[in-house]
């Protein structure tokens, strides 16, 4: 009795009060440029506005989540680095043991800036922040029923996605990113039969090397 009489009254001080953490507000996303006028001009050698490649940018991440919605990250292969492809190799392996599939799909591209463009020796190094809204749910599809999130549910997504830009499309890659070993054989596709890593030998123009989410809602 007497303990409980101290605690309302500590209550009463907001001594025993959880201090609660403020959800993170959303990024603001500018609508001017925030590049120098060299990256601009690094863009432009190129062949790119930030508008153009934004809009490029937008449909790699479209590509790349649409094939993890279907359990088949190789149908986007082309468009991921080997590091980024094998991660997602690895985590639909472990899903598909589950019988899961994360959903993902009715996309719409709401704005997004071009924040550093850098000039590395086989093409561009580029840094993106993307708003998207899109339908993110996780499937039983054992018994089609929702795990975790909302098939109605249309969340508001911001990305920072960074990018490798190569001039030549048909970019041959011929030793492992992994552990440098030179790789064997004609295939697109390879195995490293040093390390064991899948590497995709053929790189297109517009190459996804990161990505991370900053706010969701």
């Amino acid at each position: 009795m007497v303990f409980g009489l101290i605690k309302a009254f500590m209550d009463i001080l907001g001594v025993n009060k959880t201090k609660r953490t403020a959800a993170p507000s959303k990024p603001e996303i500018p609508n001017y440029s925030v590049l120098s006028d060299f990256e601009v001009k690094l863009l432009e050698e190129f062949n790119y506005t930030e508008d153009k490649f934004l809009e490029e940018a937008y449909k790699v991440y479209v590509n790349i989540q649409g094939a993890w919605a279907s359990n088949d990250i190789d149908k986007a292969k082309e468009y991921l680095s080997n590091e980024m492809y094998n991660q997602y190799k690895a985590q639909i392996s472990t899903m598909v043991l589950k019988k899961q599939r994360n959903v993902m799909n009715s996309f719409s591209y709401v704005e997004g800036s071009v924040t550093k463009v850098r000039k590395e020796e086989d093409g561009l190094f580029i840094s993106t922040t993307i708003n998207v809204h899109c339908i993110d749910y996780l499937l039983d599809e054992n018994t089609n029923t929702v795990l975790r999130g909302n098939a109605n549910h249309l969340w508001d997504y911001v990305y920072h996605l960074s990018f490798e830009l190569h001039k030549d499309d048909n970019k041959i890659i011929n030793n492992c990113p992994n552990c440098n070993a030179k790789l064997k054989g004609k295939a697109a596709t390879v195995k490293c039969e040093y390390c064991g890593s899948t590497v995709v030998r053929k790189a297109p123009r517009v190459i996804m090397v990161d990505k991370k989410m900053v706010y969701q809602k």
